[in-house]
């Protein structure tokens, strides 16, 4: 179909916050990843959030195996203070992926503010998780396209299309229109290069579930049923550019992509 480019989907298995460390190893013949998955709290808070929720539910539904739990706290503060605090920090994760992932079993451990403290104190008040899925694990839904829209483009800080876009929905709505049993995941994408606070990391997230829903809304518009789609924002965890040089390329980071998944 013209003004899409239809590629192949390599399995994926990233989460909605940066991903710090990646390491492969064998077992068994069998390729195992660990990923390491930071979530980063206010000073004194050790509630989780609403999108700390939302990351965990994804952890908590997957395939991935918990390996380890563990709370920090920065230097600000008493040591039995801040040892209490990432204990607890660690302890409300736990609790949370307990309810919806079944056979838990990982104590959750704490090392307050001991280790490596980083300039910047947010960094030092988290709780890393370590996780671990095989890839030959089989998922309840293989990806069989994944689809890049090329042609539709946002106004950057916006979830609003370019009109020289519009054209193109109505042609991705009747793309669409020849899968039959399939459903669509509608994935939003921000550009944004920089670290930045839990707080204002949100911002991207929001940003990119924004411009992600304008798209099911548009698809729903053309005869699409809500039934068969499902939005989320994934913020800049995934850029088509890792490190954009131009406006061109910046652009690419401001996107959304479309999953065609079928259930196994």
């Amino acid at each position: 179909m013209k003004g899409f480019i239809f590629s192949r989907m390599k399995y994926q298995n990233r989460l909605l916050v940066a991903v710090l460390l990646l390491s492969f190893k064998q077992v068994n013949s069998q390729v195992v990843r660990d990923t390491v998955i930071s979530l980063y709290f206010p000073t004194g808070a050790y509630e989780l959030d609403s999108l700390h929720t939302k990351q965990l539910a994804w952890l908590a539904s997957s395939d991935h195996s918990v390996k380890q739990i563990t709370g920090y706290a920065d230097h600000r503060g008493s040591t039995s203070s801040n040892q209490r605090l990432s204990q607890k920090r660690a302890e409300a994760v736990a609790r949370l992926l307990a309810s919806g992932k079944k056979g838990l079993t990982v104590m959750p451990e704490s090392k307050g503010e001991t280790g490596t403290q980083l300039a910047e104190l947010w960094k030092n008040r988290r709780v890393d998780i370590v996780a671990a899925m095989s890839a030959s694990t089989p998922s309840t839904a293989a990806t069989i396209r994944s689809l890049e829209l090329d042609n539709i483009y946002f106004v950057p800080d916006s979830a609003v299309i370019t009109p020289k876009s519009l054209p193109f929905i109505k042609e991705l709505a009747q793309t669409l229109k020849n899968y039959q049993d399939e459903h669509f995941e509608i994935i939003g994408h921000a550009n944004c290069q920089e670290t930045l606070e839990p707080s204002k990391i949100k911002i991207f997230y929001r940003l990119s579930e924004q411009r992600a829903k304008l798209i099911y809304q548009l698809l729903l518009q053309h005869g699409i049923p809500a039934e068969k789609m499902s939005y989320k924002g994934i913020a800049n965890t995934q850029p088509a550019i890792e490190t954009p040089q131009n406006v061109a390329e910046k652009k690419m980071n401001m996107r959304v992509q479309i999953l065609i998944t079928k259930g196994s």
